[in-house]
């Protein structure tokens, strides 16, 4: 085993240090920290070593090394293509109830893309409907979105999963939306299929955790755009 595969034990000892702090005191110097080092820090494994979260989703399951003894190292840089190849997230010293950390599948994807983790940011949103478009006359463009911003290997790991939930035919498209202060982009689903809104909003909760937080997923159940969605 070479000693970059066993990461960086410096960084091992920072995330250590991380994890004694009371989680009601973990401020945002806490998670820049904890995201600046964690990539690259030296972990074992946990048995069973891959876990079913509450969420029913798939985490692996993370320790930090016990002082003096002999471990099999994973490092999550090294990690993580195989783990957003799987739809797999990680979850670090999870207990019955609880966790240090927890990154869905879409967290990993974001440091494989980007190259480092981003801090959180607000949930994504569902939008019913098209009115909007029009009431506020907004300048639209729509397309596809790249393999950059989403992987075929993310598209396929999201189509199997909502096909799984009842969505035969799940369609995307990307949008650029302007509006005076800004161009937002958003991930657009198609749910025209789907009469049902709370299922509606279990999707969108559900398609969040395959992809990075900074992007923004919504749901139109109708729209002008029927005829640049493209399958999944």
């Amino acid at each position: 085993m070479t000693d970059e595969y066993l990461g960086d034990l410096e960084k091992t000892s920072i995330i250590a240090e991380l994890f004694k702090v009371d989680k009601n005191k973990r401020d945002d110097n806490w998670i820049s920290t904890f995201l600046e080092n964690v990539a690259d820090a030296s972990f074992r494994c946990g048995d069973p070593q891959l876990i079913k979260g509450p969420d029913g989703f798939s985490y692996f399951n993370l320790l930090l090394p016990e002082p003096n003894q002999d471990f099999q190292c994973y490092v999550i840089k090294h990690i993580a293509p195989w783990l957003t190849e799987n739809g797999i997230g990680v979850v670090f010293d999870a207990t019955q109830n609880e966790a240090e950390w927890i990154f869905s599948s879409g967290d990993i994807l974001d440091y494989v893309l980007n190259g480092k983790f981003s801090a959180e940011v607000e949930p994504s949103t569902v939008e019913n409907g098209s009115s909007e478009f029009v009431e506020e006359k907004l300048e639209v463009l729509v397309g596809q979105p790249s393999e950059k911003y989403l992987p075929q290997k993310t598209r396929a790991l999201l189509k199997a999963f909502l096909e799984a939930q009842g969505y035969q035919e799940p369609k995307i498209l990307i949008m650029y939306r302007k509006n005076e202060k800004a161009i937002s982009q958003e991930l657009v689903f198609d749910f025209e299929e789907i009469k049902d809104p709370e299922k509606i909003n279990r999707l969108i909760f559900w398609i969040t955790w395959f992809l990075p937080r900074t992007y923004t997923i919504t749901g139109l159940q109708s729209s002008d755009f029927k005829d640049s969605f493209r399958s999944l």
